[in-house]
């Protein structure tokens, strides 16, 4: 009971776009709020039983600030400028295809979701000065079985505009660095397709090694399609 009030209260923050939920163990204080990371800190203190590949400690961050952009939880009001990159030729070249305004609203709700139940996610990213939405970037549970299956992925979409800034590699450091020291990661992976070569530049930009062993076709695409063999990079936590 005491722990779906913390989910709902940690919920009605998410929805609200406050700044970063973080969930600690203790049995001796309810709660208590700090500073950290440029945001403010909400504390719920419960015991929890988290399954899967991060620690005993589940942080739910809903905003990460860099120095030019913020990663955020998502907004309603976000689905027509990222359906609009969704439908842009040079975003969508390596993807599935296009997404209309309604799958992008329920992209929207799906990683609002995702980010309440597992703490991390495809965070929105906007420009800080002018809080204009340039895309996502952020962390990522894969849904289908591979050979490096069940692990963190990174990824990032940006709008066209926004290329060639390095917005991508600047959120994509700050999401790592939060997988690690917040989630304590041990390890974080980043797929694409073999001939997506700006991706790739971002993840060897931001320490990333590709697995020699590791090329693999998506599950998600026909054997036979052009973009289905992907190549797997991957980068460990630093050593303390």
């Amino acid at each position: 009971m005491v722990l779906r009030i913390f989910r709902r209260r940690l919920e009605s923050q998410l929805n609200n776009a406050q700044s970063y939920i973080y969930y600690s163990i203790s049995p001796h204080r309810h709660c208590e709020r700090s500073a950290a990371n440029q945001s403010h800190v909400l504390i719920f203190h419960a015991y929890l039983a988290i399954d899967g590949i991060y620690n005993h400690v589940m942080p739910i961050i809903t905003k990460i600030e860099t120095e030019r952009l913020i990663l955020r939880s998502w907004k309603d009001e976000d689905a027509a400028v990222f359906a609009a990159i969704n439908q842009d030729p040079h975003v969508i070249e390596f993807l599935r295809g296009a997404m209309t305004l309604q799958e992008s609203q329920d992209f929207i709700t799906r990683t609002n979701q995702f980010i309440a139940k597992n703490g991390f996610g495809l965070w929105a990213a906007t420009i800080k000065e002018s809080d204009e939405l340039i895309g996502f970037v952020g962390l990522h549970i894969p849904d289908f079985e591979s050979h490096f299956t069940p692990c963190v992925e990174i990824g990032w979409r940006l709008g066209f505009k926004y290329w060639g800034n390095g917005y991508a590699v600047e959120a994509a450091k700050a999401s790592l660095k939060s997988g690690f020291e917040n989630f304590g990661l041990k390890e974080i992976v980043a797929i694409t397709t073999e001939k997506n070569i700006r991706s790739i530049s971002v993840m060897k930009k931001i320490g990333m090694k590709r697995d020699l062993n590791g090329d693999f076709s998506h599950p998600k695409l026909p054997l036979d399609h052009a973009n289905s063999k992907h190549v797997l990079y991957r980068i460990s936590a630093p050593k303390k």
